[in-house]
């Protein structure tokens, strides 16, 4: 049974953000799948797990979303 889980879990397609990020090796895939589904089961945003976990950076996430995107970024410590 414990090899049709790990099957199950490598065959999960992710999409979005956490494709982005595993994308800019910024993740890596086995994780952004367990965080994906962590977050989902406690009902979290994707990047509020990743933040709270301290699994990516705050600012690399910020980057990720808005290349991903195509939205503007604005960076608030710059001024």
């Amino acid at each position: 049974m414990p090899q049709l889980a790990q099957k199950m879990t490598t065959e999960v397609n992710i999409t979005g953000l956490a494709r982005r990020l595993v994308s800019d090796k910024l993740l890596e895939r086995d994780v952004a799948i367990a965080a994906c589904n962590s977050a989902n089961l406690d009902s979290t945003p994707l990047i509020r797990h990743l933040v709270q976990h301290r699994l990516v950076e705050s600012h690399a996430i910020a980057r990720a979303a808005a290349q991903e995107f195509g939205l503007p970024l604005l960076d608030l410590n710059a001024f």
